[in-house]
């Protein structure tokens, strides 16, 4: 069969999308359509005092206006039970959702917005994943005890918990030749959709029909009846073409928003996000981590244990990131290492929630576990994983096979380590560790330290190392 003989595939969206035909949920309209604007909350943790609605409500243009004293008092999320539709008592981060406006454009509803008057009582920040682990910090969630968790491991600011252990592996460090520690910092980020969020809301007597801009609209169809007491046969979701999501559209969002406005004013309501409220409101980010590894290897480069403690920033609210733990823990812990322990840990802040965002944790994790120190160019040759059967080793390779060693390959090698190590030292990823040579066993290294402010896009794995001789094949 000849490439013009194979049957051409057509993706199901790709006609309307190429000719233009194709709407989006902002290409929506419906006669009588009125426009959604949110209050946030405008500060990361304080308690509410007061809400004063009566000048929003009294705007010309102005059909409605809904805090949470006019939705049921439903506690929800996929995981653990944290949230509210609207901020309940305490705002927790700033993208916090305190009201909402429905009105006849979106620069009245805006307004109106800017007219809602909130007094706040300021709580103290909680933003450092270590002190916020421990027992006098301040507690994002008070009533964290009360909250339906399920079989999710709790505790002081402990969103989520797991634990991986195999063998002794304290035993097999002390037994190590040698030992790396290593210390990596991430920061959180975001999905960025070409297309902002939007939703738009129609009832017809007591059902809904809700066209969302979502990943997963059976999941946010089971947000809505589950805030806002309905069964599922009255709830419709659309989902029209959806302009990029990458994870960050997965769940249940603000469909339920948008619903409780449109029926308190009786008419349809849309809702679209502006950039700067892609960035603020949603709670699926990629989520920042602190990644301490430490690594035993043999002199000839085997691996022999790890251990690690990975402290995972899960935001004002736990999303449904209450297994990101254990997929953490299992990324960090490597493929067939004898003696691993691995202590994982979601912790409660005051930053915008994380959330399923393209492999969550992944990317840091893996960036972490495999990175070899570049001040060990005895590794960059010899490291090796435990074999499936017994903790003989397998040279891991890269690249074609071995070619007869010369001068000039040595000096090519030499050359190429020297780029590896600056490299290095410009990312800020290694400072000088002990050499193993003087002692047969090296001590513990000193902890690799990285800038809290590094850029996301600097977070990611170095070049796969080659030996001598593969540098010049």
């Amino acid at each position: 069969m000849t490439i013009a003989d194979t049957a051409r595939f057509v993706r199901a969206d790709g006609p309307d999308k190429v000719t233009g035909t194709g709407r989006y949920v902002a290409d929506l309209t419906l006669t009588g359509m009125l426009h959604a604007k949110f209050k946030y909350a405008g500060i990361s943790h304080a308690r509410i005092v007061a809400i004063d609605t009566d000048a929003a409500r009294s705007m010309a243009g102005v059909v409605s206006v809904l805090t949470a004293a006019d939705v049921p008092d439903t506690r929800y999320s996929p995981g653990v039970a944290d949230r509210y539709l609207f901020a309940h008592d305490v705002v927790r981060f700033d993208g916090d959702i305190v009201a909402a406006v429905a009105a006849t454009s979106p620069e009245i509803a805006m307004a109106a917005v800017e007219a809602i008057v909130v007094t706040y009582e300021p709580l103290p920040l909680v933003t450092d994943l270590e002190a916020a682990l421990d027992e006098s910090s301040q507690l994002v969630h008070r009533d964290w005890k009360t909250y339906e968790a399920g079989e999710t491991v709790q505790g002081h600011n402990l969103a989520s918990f797991s634990s991986l252990e195999r063998g002794d592996a304290a035993a097999a460090l002390a037994d190590a030749d040698i030992v790396i520690s290593s210390r990596y910092v991430a920061d959180g980020s975001h999905a960025v959709p070409i297309e902002p969020r939007g939703v738009v809301a129609q009832w017809e007597g007591d059902k809904v029909t809700i066209w969302s801009s979502t990943q997963v609209p059976f999941d946010a169809r089971a947000g809505v009846c589950e805030t806002l007491g309905l069964p599922t046969n009255r709830v419709r979701v659309i989902v029209p073409h959806l302009g990029g999501g990458f994870g960050g559209k997965c769940g249940f969002h603000f469909e339920a928003h948008v619903a409780a406005l449109a029926r308190a004013a009786r008419r349809p309501v849309r809702l679209l996000f502006s950039r700067e409220e892609e960035f603020r409101a949603p709670d699926r980010r990629r989520e920042g981590m602190i990644i301490d590894i430490t690594t035993g290897l043999r002199a000839d480069g085997t691996i022999v244990a790890r251990t690690g403690n990975l402290l995972i920033d899960s935001g004002a609210y736990i999303a449904d990131g209450a297994f990101f733990p254990q997929l953490a823990a299992m990324h960090v812990a490597g493929p067939k290492i004898p003696a691993i322990k691995i202590n994982s840990s979601l912790v409660y802040t005051n930053h915008q929630p994380s959330g399923s965002v393209r492999a969550p944790t992944a990317p840091q994790s893996c960036w972490a576990s495999n990175h070899i120190p570049m001040s060990w160019p005895e590794l960059l040759v010899s490291t090796r994983w435990p074999s499936e059967s017994s903790t003989a080793s397998t040279p891991v390779t890269w690249g074609r096979p071995a070619r007869r060693t010369t001068r000039s390959a040595c000096n090519a090698a030499s050359t190429k380590r020297r780029q590896w190590r600056d490299t290095a030292k410009s990312c800020q990823q290694t400072k000088r560790l002990a050499s193993p040579s003087a002692g047969g066993r090296a001590s513990a290294c000193r902890p690799v330290p990285m800038s809290r402010s590094m850029p996301t896009a600097r977070a990611r794995s170095l070049p796969a190392p080659k030996n001598v001789a593969q540098v010049l094949s």
